[in-house]
């Protein structure tokens, strides 16, 4: 092979086949993709299927991008990876580590979801998680981190049924915290998928969605593909495109006030900008599209590039960075508003948006206006959670919100696209039992927010740097007093997931808390000082014993200061006592206790 190298275009089909093993050799870095980033490619991926069964031809494939291997043994063929099934191939990813398990992710969570459902095995979706060595050997995972993280992603996304599994969050590696964040918002985008159109995507991801793949056989070689492939030249990007089709439409007499215009823009939105694009479509009525084209169609209805640019691009674009400011130091309905969209924005999930945008839009700023509405929007948005919704379903409830909005009945009394019905406040108050188990995520956020209310004022705080702490370990030593305390297993399970067992400490001292003794666990807390705690946590300060009737009280404290935060019943959460340890890991919103 006189370049050193091959490539082929590869299905995700025939990469994952056979008896390929895919490893992270230790000179990668962990796994290091945000919920964001892995939430954009179900999106994409989703969106591509859906135009490709909406398309009579064959171009409905989606390509996944570069993928560089580098083969264990001197025969670098990438064919093999496909075209000898019988053949053991296995080669080290020199990049695309971070795609390819976030796809092995995606695929576990899939599988899962059919079998939660009572659906057949997929094979396929089997065979591109593991690989069969036949009767006489065990199957080995298709792909396998390095060190510890290999053990984890078998434990928790590879296995069958591992997704439903939450690790214990006290011994957590950054990498692991990820892979778990990744997985639960692939659970939540499709809890509400049913089990046949999530065996069409998982078919659409292994036959319809391919990668350049390239191998070599050295590690210097592999090097100098890397290079190029990753720090030469600049990726045309969507704006670009963009750019090229509204600058490129304003008559030439005037263009030249408007580039520095779209400069402006994108220097003041930085990241932000291509996402305006895509809240711009939904504001005008659309489905999630394709954005090249859709915003096409919006150019011609606003009456050409310039008239677009001055009557959506631009007003829109300066709503939208308003929008990212958080002035800690704002007074009155200002800095009401900043509180919200800090809170509105720790969600990660940006489908709420359009429909703040559009107000803004239609009242000109009114701070008094937009204040009321984020209110409603910040109570919506976190019930939502609560009831563990899907991605699919949080959408619609948002887009009832913009239609409202555009209608201008959005403050309609029990017509309201804000109002929560009866079998959703039941909802919650069940998930709230054991929140930490249904959603690691939105219990913290929820623990932030009765931060903010236990101090009196916004804290300010940045979710990532904070962890939820079980102060009654999840696995309490046989020996420590614990188990003296709460001598019953069931009675145990239940105080150790109520949330008047939970505080916030940062993942340092969660690291070094574990599982403790009370008095331990105290020196670490407030190490620095009392004050230098979190209100939340400073509550335990001079304790000397911790048993079920504290937790209970705590408990029954928090679940008052929910009541009044977002006006939600919440009496019947409060059921310490009675609770089964059996609850299920996941429940839809259509589920009742």
């Amino acid at each position: 092979m006189a370049s050193g190298f091959q490539a082929f275009p590869l299905s995700v089909r025939e990469l994952l086949s056979g008896q390929a093993v895919l490893h992270v050799p230790d000179y990668q870095r962990p796994y290091s993709w945000t919920t964001a980033e892995a939430e954009q490619l179900l999106d994409d991926i989703a969106l591509a299927a859906t135009d490709a069964r909406a398309s009579s031809t064959e171009d409905g494939g989606y390509f996944l991008g570069t993928m560089l291997l580098m083969a264990r043994k001197d025969d670098s063929q990438v064919r093999a990876l496909a075209s000898s099934p019988a053949r053991p191939d296995s080669r080290d990813i020199v990049d695309g580590q971070q795609r390819i398990v976030t796809l092995t992710i995606l695929f576990a969570v899939i599988r899962d979801l059919i079998a939660e459902r009572g659906g057949p095995e997929i094979a396929s979706l089997q065979h591109a998680l593991w690989v069969d060595r036949g009767a006489s050997c065990a199957c080995e995972p298709r792909v396998r981190l390095r060190g510890r993280e290999a053990d984890f992603l078998r434990s928790y996304v590879q296995e069958p049924g591992a997704s439903a599994i939450m690790p214990p969050d006290d011994d957590l590696l950054p990498s692991e915290a990820r892979i778990i964040a990744v997985r639960e918002r692939f659970v939540e985008g499709l809890l509400d998928v049913e089990a046949d159109a999530l065996r069409d995507l998982a078919e659409y991801l292994l036959d319809r969605c391919y990668l350049a793949v390239i191998t070599t056989s050295t590690i210097d070689r592999a090097h100098r593909i890397f290079s190029v492939l990753n720090n030469r030249g600049r990726p045309l990007a969507r704006n670009d495109i963009l750019k090229a089709q509204i600058l490129g439409g304003i008559p030439e007499s005037v263009r030249a006030a408007y580039v520095p215009a779209w400069a402006d823009l994108e220097q003041r939105l930085g990241s932000e900008f291509d996402g305006l694009f895509s809240h711009l479509r939904v504001i005008a009525g659309y489905r999630r599209d394709r954005i090249i084209s859709g915003i096409a169609h919006q150019i011609e209805a606003a009456g050409g590039p310039q008239r677009f640019f001055d009557d959506v691009l631009e007003p829109y674009a300066r709503i939208y960075e308003a929008m990212q400011m958080r002035p800690a130091n704002a007074g009155g309905s200002e800095a009401a508003l900043a509180r919200y969209l800090t809170y509105l924005g720790w969600l990660g999930s940006e489908d709420w948006v359009p429909a703040f945008m559009l107000l803004w839009h239609t009242v000109k700023g009114d701070r008094h206006v937009l204040v009321e509405f984020a209110r409603r929007l910040d109570r919506l948005a976190y019930c939502l959670r609560l009831l563990g919704l899907g991605a699919d379903k949080r959408q619609a409830r948002f887009s009832a919100v913009l239609s409202a909005v555009r209608r201008g009945t959005w403050r309609d009394g029990p017509a309201s696209p804000f109002e929560v019905t009866r079998d959703e406040v039941r909802n919650i108050q069940y998930n709230l039992r054991n929140l930490h188990s249904r959603s690691q995520l939105t219990c913290k956020l929820v623990l932030l927010r009765l931060n903010d209310v236990i101090a009196g004022a916004p804290q300010f705080l940045d979710p990532a740097e904070y962890t939820v702490e079980h102060v009654l370990p999840q696995k309490p030593a046989r020996t420590s007093h614990w188990r003296q305390w709460y001598p019953s297993a069931d009675e145990r399970e239940a105080c150790t997931q109520s949330l008047g067992n939970l505080v916030l400490v940062t993942r340092g001292q969660n690291d070094r808390a574990r599982n403790m003794d009370l008095a331990r666990k105290l020196e670490v807390y407030f190490a620095d000082g009392v004050e230098a705690a979190l209100p939340i946590t400073r509550e335990l300060a001079g304790i000397a014993e911790w048993r079920p009737s504290q937790i209970i009280e705590r408990e029954s404290r928090l679940l008052t200061l929910i009541q009044n935060l977002w006006d939600i019943d919440t009496s019947r959460a409060a059921d310490t006592g009675s609770r089964s340890s059996s609850a299920p890991a996941r429940i839809s919103a259509g589920r009742t206790s």
